[in-house]
């Protein structure tokens, strides 16, 4: 079946959710109410419904008056339990699987998932492509590539209870996940290769062999970046294999996996692709229309790095989307033509706190304030607290869009010097925006074996640095008074600058993902715990 045909059944599956949304987008009050009186009267009869009398709540002011803020660790011994195989605990229905996120307080966070969860998911992407199809119908015609990362399935010891996905198109879920796997230009499979190096090699030689390439989604602009980066040092190996239809990676599959990336010869797409340059992906892709990936908050300067592969190809910045729910979805634009981001006002509950405390529905929060966002959902997340603090930057109708600023709990403190990722991204912002030049990279991290020494910005930049600009960092950090004191008890030494040389977000993305995090799971920051950075940048500090 063609891909036009296919990319149309998929599209039109999505419009009833696509008009829904339309539709609420323009009182998102009484979508909200509904949308949480329908959670807590399913879940009226759990664990956690009846310990907060779901059951006698009337209204939102009930809800927010009887049920506190969650944190993961208050909901953790319940997870533990529907992880050993109790029901009924979060949610009236059935965890599916546990997902796997990475936390700022928790190495390694299990979110459930349940057929609820997986629909408001599926609500939010459904309105999101067929509001980007209509902006680029030539979509329609040709396949996508929607990430996959290394992946290692594991089961719990205690039930089976299947933890993580196997790729991202699986939020997806249910017959649209079948709908659309031909047209998905990398096959699922991929996953399986554990080593980096033949995980890259794959890719490319999958998304070579596509010429009908229309649509490239991936989360952190990184990742494609380092993708494009192999291409020089693979071509003409991989050349060779969509010539002989087979698979050349740096260290060998296995006979059974290689098998499942072998393909037809295809000597007439060797050919195109000898004559086009290696690092144009226009030339690589000509139908390729849109990139979507991450770009507000850090990612920016990630961003500017992959738009020199991408010379003509429309970039769009996804929305708010974390493992625990859909929080905004690109959809619409404003009179300049950036992309809007409202919230997923029928997917999940929202509520937002303010710097005081108080707390917004999704119609009292206002334009270019910042707030805290919590979400109740279908997976059994009730009043839960992302820790992801955001900025409303327009509307769409009268449902805010949203843009992510950083994370409230990234915080670092080993002699009380408190530190946090919103305080130290407006220091180096005042610093970079009198530098010349672009800066695709910086982030501040404690420097030193054991207990850290300083502070160290770690700066990618092609301006020339003096020591001005340290002394400009010491300042800044001085004006938090409990870094103030640690600095005149002598418990750190003065803060420096480390020069990365080049390629600072791939390098950050590389060693983050050592770390046993899914590369979909990285974000990146300003303000980061590791001590380690001076041994994996290349560069120097300023001498």
């Amino acid at each position: 079946m063609s891909a036009s045909v296919l990319n149309s059944a998929w599209f039109a599956s999505n419009l009833p959710g696509y008009w829904t949304l339309k539709r609420h987008l323009s009182n998102p009050r009484a979508c909200q109410q509904r949308l949480l009186r329908r959670v807590l009267g399913s879940n009226a009869q759990t664990v956690i419904g009846r310990r907060y009398r779901f059951s006698a709540m009337r209204d939102v002011n009930d809800f927010q008056c009887r049920v506190p803020v969650h944190h993961y660790n208050d909901l953790y011994p319940m997870i533990e339990d529907i992880r050993q195989g109790r029901t009924n605990v979060l949610t009236r229905e059935l965890v599916t699987h546990l997902m796997p996120s990475s936390g700022s307080t928790a190495a390694r966070k299990l979110i459930p998932y349940t057929r609820s969860l997986q629909r408001e998911f599926d609500r939010a992407i459904g309105a999101w492509m067929v509001d980007l199809y209509c902006r680029h119908p030539g979509l329609v015609a040709g396949r996508s590539y929607w990430s996959i990362t290394p992946y290692q399935e594991e089961s719990s010891h205690e039930n089976g209870l299947t933890v993580g996905y196997k790729q991202d198109s699986s939020y997806l879920g249910g017959y649209k996940q079948r709908l659309v796997a031909p047209l998905m230009a990398v096959r699922e499979n991929l996953s399986r290769i554990q080593d980096v190096e033949s995980f890259r090699y794959a890719t490319l030689l999958e998304l070579l062999r596509c010429s009908d390439l229309r649509l490239i989604s991936v989360w952190h602009p990184s990742f494609l970046t380092l993708l494009m980066d192999e291409l020089d040092g693979f071509w003409d190996s991989l050349l060779r294999d969509i010539n002989d239809g087979t698979i050349s990676p740096p260290t060998k599959l296995l006979p059974c996996m290689r098998e499942g990336f072998e393909a037809k010869p295809d000597r007439d797409r060797r050919n195109q692709l000898a004559r086009v340059n290696c690092v144009d992906a226009r030339s690589i892709w000509p139908r390729l229309d849109v990139v979507s990936c991450w770009g507000s908050g850090h990612a920016k300067g990630a961003l500017s790095e992959l738009r020199r592969y991408f010379t003509g190809v429309t970039f769009q910045q996804k929305g708010l989307i974390a493992t625990e729910a859909f929080m905004s979805l690109p959809f619409g634009k404003d009179e300049s033509d950036n992309w809007l981001h409202p919230l997923a006002i029928n997917s999940h509950f929202f509520e937002f706190l303010d710097d005081e405390g108080r707390v917004k529905r999704a119609d009292e929060i206002r334009l270019d304030q910042e707030y805290q966002i919590l979400v109740t959902t279908g997976g059994g997340l009730y009043r839960y607290a992302m820790n992801d603090r955001i900025r409303v930057n327009g509307y769409v109708g009268r449902t805010p869009s949203i843009e992510f600023i950083g994370k409230v709990d990234s915080v670092t403190d080993f002699y009380g010097e408190k530190l946090n990722d919103r305080f130290v991204a407006s220091i180096i912002d005042s610093l970079v925006v009198n530098l010349c030049g672009r800066v695709p990279f910086a982030m501040l991290a404690p420097d030193g074996a054991g207990k850290p020494e300083r502070y160290t910005l770690y700066l990618e930049s092609g301006a020339p640095l003096d020591h001005a600009i340290e002394d400009r960092l010491e300042e800044k950090l001085c004006a938090n008074p409990h870094y103030a004191v640690c600095r005149r008890l002598g418990q750190l030494k003065k803060a420096k600058i480390f020069r990365v040389s080049h390629s600072a977000n791939q390098q950050y993305l590389l060693s983050s993902a050592t770390d046993g995090k899914r590369l979909g799971d990285i974000k990146p920051v300003k303000l980061s715990n590791r001590r380690d950075w001076s041994a994996i940048f290349s560069g120097g500090y300023l001498a």
